[in-house]
């Protein structure tokens, strides 16, 4: 049965990140690095399907908390590289709620172990 359903998603995202640069010679912002990481997100999804009459809010909040290592140049004068990888912990929780806001229940948490890697690219100035 198909019914016009429309979602909407809001949320916000921080986090803090401090690198120790390695070596005799380690200057910010090149080299290797060890980074402690930490992480906080917040979103709520709402989906509605109107010919249903059912509303359903989606509550979701993550906590990660990293130790990274990686390896960070700069290109020329200004263009930035880091490439990085780690472990750590996730602390994730979502919410399901119904439209008068009764509680639906929890999902399930998952791992709480976590594995990161990834790849900036920026512009220093």
């Amino acid at each position: 049965v198909y019914t016009q359903t429309s979602i909407r998603s809001q949320g916000r995202r921080y986090q803090v990140q401090y690198k120790h640069y390695l070596g005799a010679a380690a200057s910010a912002p090149q080299g290797w690095y060890l980074s402690p990481h930490f992480s906080y997100s917040a979103v709520n999804y709402v989906f509605r399907l109107k010919d249903f009459d059912a509303l359903v809010t989606l509550k979701a909040t993550n906590r990660n908390y990293n130790l990274l290592v990686g390896y960070q140049r700069v290109l020329g004068r200004h263009f930035v590289f880091d490439l990085f990888s780690g472990l750590g912990y996730r602390d994730k929780t979502t919410r399901a709620f119904g439209k008068a806001g009764n509680d639906l229940g929890t999902f399930p948490r998952g791992t709480a172990l976590k594995l990161s890697s990834g790849l900036n690219l920026g512009w220093a100035f």
